[in-house]
């Protein structure tokens, strides 16, 4: 859960809601055993969700040690919430990998990377045999911001054992990360400037995370969960681009960038670290998903989402990124 944007309460005409209960379907009746709003329905629907990760990768796990790919395929379709996930979380590990041992992720809910690049290096293993990098997440110092004491309770409670801290404010973060993560959408709920996203990222020394900018001006509206959110201008998102460049790094975009032409706005897929270390992040992501593909054809039909080759291309943020039609809708 992220953090929360000024204006989120009761006074909003938008608010979250779950609702359980049953349908007759002789009579065609629906009954309400139970209603929630706000933070308690937004907390109880993801804390399901979410749970629901972990158990899967734990059934991924169990069933990569018998080499039960099947199972695994069966697992990952059928429980894991998105698609991307495998990929997603491929990074943060591979991030992981070339940096340190210090990951700091906002609105980490219930810390599911832990179990799922629990998986990956159990699969690296066996994929790489050996040459395996399999790093110790007991040694890993975890660090989260969310909004939700639930959510940070939980994440440290299922994880015992694991140097887990949380928080519920930013300003407990710490000052310096080796790996920064964030979901995209939890950027667009927290994040109201370009001077605070590049507070959060120019502490660390690789930033991996998804985001959406507008393509004309900022735009604040609502989205299916009842949190407002913020849209960055693409004027904005590039004086996030020079703040970063100021500090040697550089902003880099994969090859997948999507514009919605309805909204006007453009999904990306980004990367923040100086150019060595963007290199070796690169080249290690490709090794790992060739060597999948080669090796465990149909983990890599099932794992990774997104098979167009301009997917693993990669270039630094500039107008030439933008799709020539966005531009010119501008």
């Amino acid at each position: 859960m992220p953090l929360q944007r000024n204006g989120d309460s009761h006074e909003n005409n938008v608010f979250t809601y779950i609702e359980f209960g049953s349908i007759n379907r002789k009579k065609g009746k629906k009954e309400v055993y139970d209603f929630r709003v706000d933070q308690k329905a937004y907390d109880w629907l993801m804390h399901a969700r979410y749970s629901n990760d972990i158990f899967a990768y734990k059934l991924m796990t169990d069933a990569l040690i018998t080499l039960n790919i099947e199972q695994i395929i069966s697992t990952f379709k059928n429980e894991i919430h998105h698609d991307n996930d495998f990929i997603f979380n491929l990074n943060k590990k591979i991030a992981l990998d070339i940096t340190g041992d210090s990951f700091f992720e906002l609105g980490q809910t219930l810390y599911g990377c832990i179990e799922s690049i629990d998986f990956i290096n159990k699969l690296e293993q066996h994929l790489f045999p050996a040459n395996s990098q399999k790093i110790c997440l007991k040694n890993i110092k975890w660090f989260g911001v969310d909004i939700s004491s639930f959510f940070n309770f939980m994440a440290r409670k299922i994880h015992e054992g694991y140097k887990i801290d949380t928080s519920t404010l930013l300003c407990d973060a710490p000052a310096r990360y080796d790996v920064f993560y964030a979901k995209g959408v939890t950027l667009l709920y927290a994040i109201n400037s370009a001077r605070e996203l590049f507070n959060l990222v120019t502490n660390a020394k690789i930033a991996v995370f998804d985001y959406s900018i507008s393509l004309t001006e900022q735009e604040d509206t609502y989205i299916g969960t009842g949190k407002s959110v913020r849209f960055l201008s693409k004027g904005q998102f590039n004086s996030f681009v020079k703040l970063v460049r100021s500090t040697g790094k550089d902003v880099w975009v994969r090859g997948n960038l999507k514009g919605d032409f309805k909204t006007n706005r453009l999904y990306l897929e980004v990367v923040i670290a100086d150019d060595f270390l963007f290199n070796t992040f690169m080249k290690k992501q490709n090794d790992y998903i060739l060597t999948l593909q080669k090796n465990e054809p149909m983990l890599f039909a099932t794992l990774v989402h997104n098979k167009n080759p301009n997917y693993c291309n990669w270039s630094k943020f500039s107008d030439s990124c933008i799709p020539m039609s966005l531009q010119d809708a501008r």
